[in-house]
């Protein structure tokens, strides 16, 4: 073990020429890359989720039960697959027009699909949303080229989102309960029409007057069965 050190230092001088051509190749290549490649600005924001009665809309009374650190997670993360998604990048990007945004894609469209599917790809491979390590907190960062349209870029997308969740907590809700009223009255209607289905069938016009009847008849068997036995 003591000899290896020496070992390894005798390999780098006798392979010395080897060596330190592939340090300069790396170099070159690392060079050439910072100084071909066109900078990207970086523009990052950090979202706070909020659980609890502050979280949605005043849309009920009643008291919410309270959350677990995993159903916790879960909201978050299920926001950040909402910043991540298709709509709100193409909404972004259509906020300020394709052209204005990716003009190198107008310039050149692509061979197979859109212009704003290629659009949408470019928004995503540069989109970077983080929940962390926080139960509460998402970090948004997005490179652009353009430093001046990176943080009209973020700051549409967050607003998007803002909207984007306002309508799932609001409107869906709203549907969901139109939806509801509507089945329930249609299982009324069912049972209504089998209602009165029994009772023409049974020739039953009303049930108050034959649970009475029943009653007198039910009487008079017995007052009848009374009497058969004195």
């Amino acid at each position: 073990m003591n000899l290896m050190p020496y070992g390894i230092l005798t390999v780098l001088f006798k392979h010395w020429r080897a060596a330190t051509g592939v340090f300069l190749a790396v170099m070159l290549v690392g060079i050439g890359y910072l100084v071909l490649d066109e900078p990207k600005y970086e523009s990052v924001a950090e979202l706070i989720v909020r659980f609890g009665d502050r979280s949605v809309p005043d849309i009920s009374r009643t008291r919410q039960a309270e959350l677990t650190p995993s159903d916790r997670r879960e909201i978050v993360l299920a926001n950040s697959d909402i910043l991540e998604s298709h709509d709100l990048a193409e909404g972004t990007i259509d906020a300020f027009g394709l052209a204005n945004v990716y003009p190198d894609i107008v310039a050149d469209p692509p061979t197979q699909g859109t212009p704003m599917d290629e659009a949408v790809k470019t928004f995503h491979k540069n989109l970077w949303v983080d929940v962390g390590t926080q139960d509460n907190v998402i970090t948004v960062s997005l490179l652009h080229k353009n430093k001046a349209m990176v943080p009209k870029l973020v700051n549409k997308l967050i607003q998007l989102y803002i909207e984007h969740e306002t309508q799932i907590y609001q409107n869906p809700q709203a549907t969901f309960l139109a939806h509801e009223v509507k089945l329930a009255g249609q299982r009324l209607a069912k049972a209504q029409a089998a209602l009165e289905q029994f009772k023409s069938r049974w020739h039953i016009t009303s049930y108050d007057d034959e649970i009475q009847a029943l009653l007198k008849t039910r009487g008079d068997v017995d007052i009848n069965l009374r009497n058969a036995d004195a």
